[in-house]
C-alpha cells in the first residue's frame, strides 16, 4: 500500500515540474508583453526625434526581425519628417525585459 502512495507522489511531482517548465517556456518566449508602449514612446522622443510616434509592437521572434538576441520587444516607428525636412522610414526600437533599455535600429 505504501508503494502506491509513493507512486502517486512521484507522478504529482513530475506533473507539476512539467507544468512549471511549460510556464517558464511561455514566459521566456513572450516576455516582450511586459514592455510598455508608453515607455517606448518616451524613448522614441528622447532617442530619435520629437516627432517620432510609436506604431506596431512585436513580441515574438524579434531577433528574426532585426533586433538583438537579448531583446524582448520591437516597436516600429511610424514614418515622420525630421527637423532637417528628411522623411525618416524603417526605424524600430528594440527593447529587452526587465533590465535592458531601448535601442533604435534601422531595418
Amino acid at each position: 500500500m505504501k508503494r502506491k502512495r509513493d507512486s502517486f507522489a512521484e507522478e504529482f511531482l513530475v506533473f507539476y515540474l512539467f507544468v512549471f517548465a511549460v510556464f517558464l517556456g511561455v514566459l521566456g518566449v513572450s516576455r516582450g508583453i511586459f514592455v510598455s508602449s508608453e515607455k517606448a514612446q518616451v524613448a522614441a522622443i528622447q532617442l530619435i526625434d520629437v516627432d517620432a510616434v510609436v506604431g506596431t509592437k512585436h513580441v515574438y521572434f524579434v531577433n528574426w526581425r532585426g533586433c538583438d538576441e537579448g531583446d524582448a520587444a520591437m516597436f516600429e516607428i511610424n514614418p515622420f519628417v525630421n527637423q532637417q525636412g528628411v522623411l525618416v522610414e524603417n526605424v524600430v526600437l528594440c527593447s529587452g525585459w526587465p533590465l535592458k533599455g531601448f535601442t533604435p535600429r534601422v531595418k
